[in-house]
């Protein structure tokens, strides 16, 4: 089968998109090309990836690189067009009208993300009328990929195929890997990209206080990419509350290292703030945690509630109030059977629950009774 997947936003070497969806097509035999924004045409693991010129801003991004990607797509005889951003939208639905075969990828509950970041007027019109048109076109499309049972649960009965493809890690990439030693004393992670308040990292630095009355040597690890100037403030926030020596501040490191880094930890946190997107949202550390051998401690939104029943890896708690993480990390600190077990309930779910080569099979699954219609 010839399959095109297509991006505008994202970077070419997107966990999602490239690591785990088009190499593991492109692994399975299909040929896979791949319109992404980069700066030359290149040959990576049996895909063929086409660049499209990255957009200078959002503006430009959405005005221009969206119709390079169309014009490139449009040209191409694929048997299946797997889009990846909601301002694709309108190019496919033009080749949806050529005939062509096309599904979209819904990383996110987009009108809720917009409802979250906008306000007054803006607020009040934008995210209802992208609602609108993502009904339309959901029920056009040959097919819609969901990233959480919750964002599927949504449009029930309004999208005419669909499968489930969580951002689980592909362990083909981590063969042979087993979690190390953990670190003494005791760390209390939280890694992933964009941290800042809206992941909670404030109340975290709160609670550590707290934790330090019963758990002295407890520290707490940020880990990965910040957002609003966090790299900075978390010092400043922990020195404010005099665990300054107790709180660590790094950067990312790669993607295979990263599991060296987690498995020291003793307990990984999944902490947000209440929003219509991360109530239904399932973020790529929760697996990553798993796979790490990590017990976790995880907000209690309606997928995170359902991930930690299906697997007993995790428990959740209200993140809003610092005590009720303080309580939760001291109890789990206080029991290390109970964190050996969360940990390896965790670990068995990624092999064998959440496993990506199963979501590809339901994704083969989809594209073959789109193909034979």
């Amino acid at each position: 089968m010839r399959i095109c997947q297509i991006t505008s936003a994202h970077p070419w070497e997107d966990e999602r998109i490239f690591m785990r969806c088009t190499r593991g097509l492109a692994r399975r035999g299909h040929e896979v090309v791949y319109i992404a924004p980069n700066d030359r045409t290149m040959r990576r693991e049996g895909v063929t990836i086409l660049p499209v010129t990255p957009g200078r801003n959002k503006l430009s991004r959405i005005a221009l690189t969206t119709f390079e990607a169309f014009r490139i797509a449009r040209h191409l005889d694929a048997d299946i067009y797997h889009y990846h951003d909601p301002e694709l939208h309108p190019y496919m639905d033009i080749l949806m009208r050529m005939g062509k075969k096309v599904v979209f990828d819904m990383h996110e509950n987009y009108a809720g993300s917009m409802r979250n970041r906008l306000s007054g007027w803006k607020r009040d019109i934008l995210p209802d009328a992208y609602a609108s048109f993502e009904r339309y076109m959901l029920n056009r499309l040959d097919g819609v990929v969901f990233v959480s049972q919750s964002q599927a649960e949504m449009f029930d009965g309004q999208v005419n195929r669909q499968c489930l493809i969580r951002n689980i890690i592909d362990i083909s990439r981590l063969e042979g890997w087993t979690p190390g030693p953990r670190q003494e004393p005791p760390v209390i992670i939280s890694a992933g990209g964009s941290l800042s308040h809206e992941r909670h990292c404030d109340k975290l630095l709160q609670a550590l206080p707290m934790i330090h009355e019963v758990f002295p040597d407890v520290r707490v690890r940020f880990m990965g990419k910040y957002a609003h100037g966090y790299e900075t403030k978390l010092p400043k926030m922990a020195a404010d509350l005099g665990v300054a020596d107790s709180v660590d501040v790094d950067g990312w490191v790669s993607w295979r290292e990263s599991f060296d880094e987690l498995a020291k930890a003793s307990i990984g946190t999944v902490f947000y703030e209440n929003n219509e997107n991360n109530q239904i949202g399932l973020p790529n550390r929760v697996f990553s945690y798993m796979f790490a051998g990590l017990p976790l401690l995880m907000s209690d939104y309606t997928e995170l509630r359902r991930i930690a029943e299906e697997t007993g890896a995790a428990e959740v708690i209200d993140t809003e109030d610092p005590r009720n993480i303080a309580q939760a990390a001291i109890e789990l600190l206080s029991d290390n059977e109970r964190r050996e077990t969360l940990g390896r309930r965790g670990r068995e779910a990624v092999f064998n629950q959440y496993n990506y080569e199963q979501a590809l099979d339901s994704l083969e699954e989809m594209y073959e009774a789109i193909v034979l219609g």
